[in-house]
């Protein structure tokens, strides 16, 4: 059977004050208290891109995935609103993409094209690398 002293909801140690009770760690100087809005926004100010692109601690420079590329490419330069190739406008702005033109996927703003989602499809050449690709998994060697 456990000893009674360890019991849920014991007060075993009611009256004795903590080790640390009045003194200031440093660790949260501000908990509890407000702060202005001039405060706030010098804070703000200070910290915008200090932890910034080759700043942060997880970039990965050119080791980076397909996802987080696409994303640093938006962030750069936008949300694409006319394709470069056939220079329609009135689409939908997420079917407008920013595509690559070398297919190295490098942090070069200069490879990315503004492209609508069909003229996209045209330049990747999608509809042959599928056949193509299926073609390789069936066996038959024969490239288009």
């Amino acid at each position: 059977m456990p000893s009674p002293k360890f019991k849920k909801g014991n007060k075993l140690r009611e009256g004795i004050a903590p080790w640390n009770k009045g003194i200031k760690t440093g660790l949260a100087p501000w908990r509890g208290k407000k702060r202005s809005k001039e405060t706030i926004k010098k804070m703000s100010e200070g910290m915008k891109g200090k932890y910034a692109d080759e700043k942060h601690w997880a970039w990965k420079g050119d080791k980076v995935g397909y996802v987080s590329l696409h994303k640093w490419i938006y962030r750069k330069l936008g949300r694409p609103s006319i394709c470069e190739m056939c220079g329609i406008t009135e689409l939908n702005p997420y079917k407008i993409h920013w595509a690559n033109i070398s297919g190295e996927y490098k942090r070069d703003l200069s490879d990315w094209i503004r492209l609508c989602a069909t003229c996209h499809h045209k330049m990747d050449d999608i509809t042959n690398k599928g056949w193509k690709t299926r073609k390789e998994k069936s066996g038959q060697v024969n490239a288009l």
